[in-house]
């Protein structure tokens, strides 16, 4: 059987502003996500999100499917690109996630996951 690799598709990006005005200043990030397996592949979703300093929220929705190889790595990446999407420069990007370690903690079950998300969009909208 041919492996399909993890691909996302439908991303979506939720901000309450354009970008981070000062990077030099604190921000915080964090994520969640869901989905079920079927064997070896994987439908996934995740929503990451950046809180500046100035309080800005900045969410970015994503689904995957395909082989659970590299997860974890996809859910770092979307942060990474998130981070890099809104202005934050390339080395508070390389420094802020340095020690950063996805884990299962994270996960939630479609319900609590969807609650979770719908809460922060709240914030924004």
């Amino acid at each position: 059987m041919r492996r399909t690799p993890l691909r996302k598709s439908n991303c979506t990006d939720i901000f309450s502003a354009e970008y981070v005005q000062n990077d030099l200043a604190e921000f915080t990030f964090d994520y969640r996500f869901s989905g079920s397996r079927r064997g070896e592949v994987i439908d996934m979703f995740v929503f990451t999100w950046i809180i500046d300093a100035d309080e800005n929220i900045f969410v970015r929705y994503c689904s995957y499917m395909g082989n659970s190889d590299g997860w974890k790595e996809a859910i770092k990446n979307q942060i990474k690109d998130l981070m890099a999407v809104i202005n934050i420069g390339a080395g508070f990007i390389t420094s802020s996630l340095r020690f950063f370690e996805v884990d299962n903690e994270y996960h939630r079950k479609p319900e609590a996951f969807e609650k979770e998300f719908l809460e922060l969009k709240g914030k924004i909208l």
